[in-house]
């Protein structure tokens, strides 16, 4: 059947919009006072949706269920479903520069990764997920590209004592990585949202090496250690990219060290572009460590660069001062403390609406079995708040450290730190300067060695992204430090060639984004003309439908919702088929409020449904109403337990919540309202939508 528009007309009824199930707030108050709590669901898309379109696919709806085991619920129905809230985030598939030289991993195009847009789900089916209104741009999957899509609690508030800790799944190469929340409230911390090493994964050990390796990209293991993972795809991904090894720094992952034995390069996350120059900012905690520096390349102490820090010098064998002796020089015996670090991570640029996850840092490079691993990136947190966000609490998206090579052996290079995550605060409210915000580069790791043999160690990550709706504030989005080397030889520069990570970025949001709207937001709009439900005698209801232009119809049913989420059928009726068509069937007077919606099946088997409207089947004893005098709205007979009126424009924009002081009336000025028709919500017990016109 042709879906296409819909319009219904109740007589003897109630008309309410399609945002009664679709609420913030629908799921309740909550108190995290433990460990290690996952509010979401994570899964990803099968196939591309393009901009303008309102069905996404994912690869199995389950994922999404509030009753995964294992994991804390906090949803009200555990099945996805209409009302519900959806994060749709692309995650990978940047397109990179890809030849072995210095330009290898530059940016050559975006392809939307990090743009991320919210959704109120209008219907479930199978696998595949109808939202209201539509997509802003292209949610394209392919070989490297990948979109997840995050179920988002839609709590009244939320309190997170001193002992509780509010986590994500980590990110999988599909999903995760993500803690992403709406409270139509208040949200207190005083414990942790920490999703530190939940994003990009850092490259892995490999325990291969052939000295002397200048590339900075390839396939074969024994040249380098790994890359860590970045907006450009996953170490498997880099495989398709002329390979995964080598200091080359792909996007926003650290570059891993060339063999035999230099460092990893740190990731990265946000930051200027421009500045990047992949060697990172060096070390000069000991003012005699600039002559060192300054011995690579004249000035090179004085460099600069956003992003992740550089990888260490490889294998030396001697002990020669370094404040004297260059790296590169046959003096030093081994493989002649060569620079061959792994490169630093690229910082990414922001808008106001993309999100990244910190890169992984590069591993080091070993042949000895005692190297370090490179560090995992900070992951994504996404808080939306209508309230006011208090406490003393830590808000953390922080990048692993790069791992240490292996206490007292050593020889071999230890790890880069991951990027810093990202952080935004979509506050309405006010938000208390007592709050910790903090999304750190992790540290490089750490050559671990008594001998006089010497490698070099991990690069710093690169600093995290931290938007908040409030220009008074302080956040922490450091680069993390490079590692050390504790070699006897080394004792006069401890860097050994590793630098720090940048600085990440702070962004400043003077404007709310306003939670997405449901209001008209149909399901699957489908041709009926009208739909009347009128009480009969023997405690039955007369439903009447209209429809035109059915196509290969099979039947209908009439599906009746009490207001818990769990659909049951209450009558069937064939199809006619034809232009225009009328149907008459009696259902079960159920009593109070129910919810009806309409549901076709056609011949095929494939299914569609109407739009839910409320339906009351008995008369309220007092009925609530409103009209317009000058500039002042006047709403009569609330319901006595009223708890909050809003305004919304017809877009579905909040335009104004207040609290009555009365359960008699309320009035309220809307002199600064355009003219338009808005609707006016009475939230309570039960949700009452009425509608005026402003003038």
């Amino acid at each position: 059947m042709k879906l296409n528009t819909i319009s219904f007309v109740i007589a003897f009824l109630l008309f309410q919009s399609n945002s009664l199930f679709a609420q913030p707030g629908k799921d309740g108050a909550n108190t995290i006072s433990f460990d290690s709590v996952v509010y979401n669901r994570y899964d990803f898309l099968i196939s591309s949706a393009a901009a303008g379109t309102n069905t996404i696919t994912v690869s199995n709806i389950a994922n999404l269920s509030g009753g995964a085991p294992g994991i804390q619920n906090p949803y009200a129905g555990s099945n996805l479903a209409f009302g519900d809230l959806i994060m749709l985030i692309k995650c990978q598939g940047a397109a990179i520069d890809i030849t072995n030289s210095s330009s290898y991993g530059n940016i050559l195009a975006m392809n939307n990764v990090g743009d991320y847009q919210l959704f109120v789900v209008s219907d479930v089916s199978g696998n595949t997920i109808s939202v209201c209104g539509s997509l802003s741009g292209n949610f394209n999957v392919g070989a490297t590209e990948r979109v997840q899509v995050v179920r988002i609690p839609r709590l009244s508030s939320l309190t997170i004592t001193p002992t509780g800790v509010l986590t994500a799944s980590p990110w999988n190469g599909n999903s995760g990585g993500i803690v992403a929340i709406e409270v139509d409230g208040n949200v207190v911390i005083d414990g942790k949202i920490d999703v530190s090493g939940l994003g990009f994964r850092g490259g892995a050990l490999n325990n291969f090496s052939m000295p002397g390796n200048f590339d900075y990209v390839t396939n074969d293991i024994y040249s380098g250690a790994e890359k860590g993972e970045s907006i450009a795809g996953s170490q498997t991904d880099y495989d398709l990219m002329n390979g995964r090894f080598n200091r080359g720094a792909p996007a926003n992952g650290g570059g891993g060290g060339n063999s035999h034995d230099a460092g990893g390069g740190g990731g990265a996350n946000a930051g200027n572009p421009l500045l990047w120059n992949g060697f990172g900012n060096p070390d000069l905690s000991e003012p005699s460590w600039a002559i060192a520096w300054d011995l690579e390349s004249p000035g090179f102490s004085s460099n600069i660069s956003t992003g992740g820090g550089r990888g260490g010098y490889s294998f030396s064998r001697d002990d020669l001062d370094a404040l004297v002796v260059p790296p590169n020089d046959p003096l030093w015996g081994g493989d002649n403390r060569l620079n061959i670090g792994g490169m630093g991570g690229r910082p990414l640029a922001y808008s106001s609406n993309t999100l990244f996850f910190g890169g992984g840092g590069g591993a080091g490079s070993e042949n000895d079995d005692v190297g370090g691993a490179g560090g995992n990136g900070g992951g994504i947190i996404y808080c939306l708040t209508t309230g006011n966000l208090t406490g003393s609490g830590n808000i953390i998206a922080n990048g692993n450290d790069g791992e240490n090579t292996v206490v007292f052996i050593g020889r071999d290079g230890p790890g880069g730190g991951g990027g810093g995550g990202a952080i935004k605060l979509n506050v309405q409210g006010s938000i208390d300067q007592n709050l910790n915000l903090i999304a750190k580069g992790g540290k490089g790791g750490d050559q671990i060695i008594p001998w006089t043999e010497a490698e070099g160690p991990g690069g710093g990550g690169g600093g995290g992204f931290i938007s908040i709706t409030s220009n008074a504030f302080a956040a922490d989005v450091s680069g993390g430090a490079n590692g050390i080397t504790t070699s006897v030889a080394m004792t006069e520069f401890l860097p050994n060639g590793a630098t720090k990570g940048a600085a990440g970025a702070t962004q400043f949001n003077s404007s709310f984004q306003q939670p997405p709207a449901a209001v008209n937001c149909f399901p699957l709009p489908v041709t009926i003309i009208s739909v009347t439900a009128v009480p009969e005698q023997n405690n039955m209801v007369a439903v009447k439908w209209i429809t035109e232009n059915e196509i290969n119809v099979h039947h209908y049913n009439v599906e009746v919702n009490l207001g818990n989420n769990i659909w049951q059928n209450a009558a069937e009726k064939p199809a006619i088929n034809g232009f225009y068509n009328t149907y008459n069937i009696s259902i079960p007077n159920y009593g109070s409020v129910v919810y009806l919606r309409i549901k076709s099946t056609d011949i095929d088997g494939s299914i569609s449904y109407s739009s839910i409207v409320q339906v009351r089947t008995g008369f309220d004893k007092i009925k609530s109403y409103l009209y317009v005098e000058g500039n002042i709205l006047n709403i009569r007979n609330l319901p006595a337990d009223t708890k909050s009126v809003s305004i919304y424009s017809a877009s579905g924009q909040l335009i104004k919540k207040m609290q009555p002081l009365s359960f008699i009336y309320l009035q309220s000025d809307i002199s600064g309202l355009a003219s338009g028709v808005y609707s006016v919500k009475i939230s309570g017990k039960e949700i009452k939508t009425l509608k005026f016109v402003k003038r």
